[in-house]
């Protein structure tokens, strides 16, 4: 647990505000019926989380093997970073892929890698070792995600956290939608659909389906999916609630979309067996 507080747009963060364990998460999703997960990076020592979580999954009784594919951090800017890469690689055949958070720059005046010509030559590095790269943007980021997607066409990118859409700005919002009509063109682009509870912790099926029938709409079933944002998501509902949300908002689609949207578009882009 970090001491590092900081504001976030959801207010008060202070009653998650503690270790989340294997168990905790096991006990989050028994309700929902997951069966496999990728974890994304969270730590601040890149290295030490991908052994940590390799420990785990493979402690099988203890976790069940959870979680079933990861996606580490690696400091794309250094000279090291095929290194850092490989070093990934080699902690865990779990590693799926590699995790980089721009919205920083936008939202809490965070430094810009993507100003350093190295951070393109080692997002340049990740296919040549079968990564993919998760990309949190925010949706004035769209045309930096577009050039970067369209440089590397052999690079899967994963937009998180439906590139971070706040549906109460105006504006925001028409902007988001140009960029998402422009970057979903690019085949190799694929759409974490969640996080809505980051702009409003009362969101409903109904108050996210727009958004959620736009990103269908966009990337088809094949390259969009649900994805939790477990444990910040508890500020909102359940685990299983969350999930109960998601599915009432595409009821509407057929059972063979559902099922794609839910889990096997996610177990494809991920490459999760089972």
């Amino acid at each position: 647990m970090t001491t590092d507080i900081q504001p976030k747009s959801y207010g008060d963060y202070s009653s998650i505000r503690r270790d989340y364990l294997i168990e905790d998460f096991l006990a989050d999703v028994d309700s929902a019926g997951v069966t496999r997960s990728v974890h994304l990076a969270a730590g601040t020592d890149p290295f030490a989380e991908t052994a940590w979580l390799a420990e785990i999954a493979e402690d099988v009784d203890r976790s069940r093997g959870f979680p079933h594919a990861l996606v580490a951090d690696v400091d794309l800017t250094a000279d090291t970073a095929e290194e850092g890469i490989e070093r990934q690689a080699a902690l865990s055949g779990r590693m799926r892929g590699v995790r980089q958070i721009l919205s920083g720059v936008v939202t809490a005046g965070h430094a810009d890698p993507s100003a350093n010509p190295a951070w393109h030559s080692g997002i340049g590095l990740l296919a040549k070792h079968d990564f993919s790269l998760d990309l949190q943007i925010h949706p004035t980021q769209l045309d930096l995600a577009v050039g970067l997607a369209r440089d590397n066409p052999e690079l899967t990118v994963v937009l998180d956290h439906c590139a971070l859409v706040d549906q109460r700005d105006p504006d925001g919002l028409a902007l988001w939608r140009r960029g998402i009509a422009e970057i979903a063109a690019l085949s190799n682009v694929h759409m974490k659909i969640s996080a809505f509870m980051l702009y409003n912790l009362d969101f409903t099926a109904d108050s996210i389906r727009p958004v959620v029938h736009e990103l269908v709409d966009n990337f088809g079933v094949d390259r969009a999916f649900f994805a939790s944002n477990f444990p910040v998501d508890r500020l909102a509902c359940s685990y299983a609630e969350l999930w109960a949300r998601y599915r009432a908002s595409i009821a509407d689609l057929t059972d063979d979309e559902q099922d794609r949207l839910l889990y096997r578009s996610a177990a494809a882009t991920y490459r999760i067996d089972g």
